[in-house]
């Protein structure tokens, strides 16, 4: 799935509502707040493989790390990683040239996004833009050959979390990564825990 314009406009709309609710929001006071959320869940890739060499796996369990800062409780920004497996194949009677072999490879990636979030009564709506890190491993006739490039790429998302204390909360996320120059697209699901490292 290509980052077409339909994609861009999702962010835009994003980043326009949550200016113009800021404008027209009551006055309250304001304190500035630091966040933590880590989180983790299950990811499945969208994308079709093109060919596959045995048997083929596009799921996997995902975590993210996210610190999110602002001077208010409804917008925010921060960064965002995490790791995301995006598929793997196996084979224990691979052909090749040279004879038969064992062969194994797998298709990761780790975010670098950089991360604006809107959130009210406890829904959450992030957007987020930067790199991803595609790092790829296969293992032939016992060698193991490993590559990694970034990759431009972004992430939409929608949660909920409800407090456990002052400090924590827990709730749960829908994501959506793409990889845009990969053309790669995988959904998630997460549960997450919130820890307010500082503010009221």
């Amino acid at each position: 799935m290509s980052f077409n314009k339909y994609s861009l406009l999702i962010i835009l709309v994003m980043f326009f509502t949550g200016f113009v609710s800021s404008q027209t929001m009551e006055s309250e006071p304001t304190t500035f707040r630091l966040v933590l959320e880590v989180g983790g869940g299950y990811s499945y890739k969208l994308t079709e493989p093109k060919l596959t060499l045995g048997k083929y796996t596009r799921d996997g369990i995902s975590g993210t790390v996210r610190l999110k800062w602002g001077s208010s409780k409804f917008l925010g920004i921060g960064v965002e990683t995490g790791w995301i497996p995006i598929s793997s194949t196996t084979n224990d009677g691979f052909i090749s040239e040279i004879g038969n072999t064992h062969l194994s490879a797998s298709l990761t990636a780790i975010p670098v996004l950089a991360l604006f979030s809107l959130q009210r009564f406890g829904i959450q709506l992030h957007a987020g833009l930067g790199y991803y890190l595609v790092a790829s491993s296969v293992t032939i006739f016992d060698e193991q050959s490993e590559s990694s490039e970034w990759n431009l790429g972004y992430l939409v998302s929608l949660g909920y979390a409800r407090p456990l204390s002052s400090d924590f909360r827990i709730g749960a996320e829908l994501k959506w990564h793409n990889i845009v120059e990969q053309q790669l697209s995988i959904v998630s699901v997460q549960i997450k825990l919130l820890y307010q490292i500082y503010g009221e």
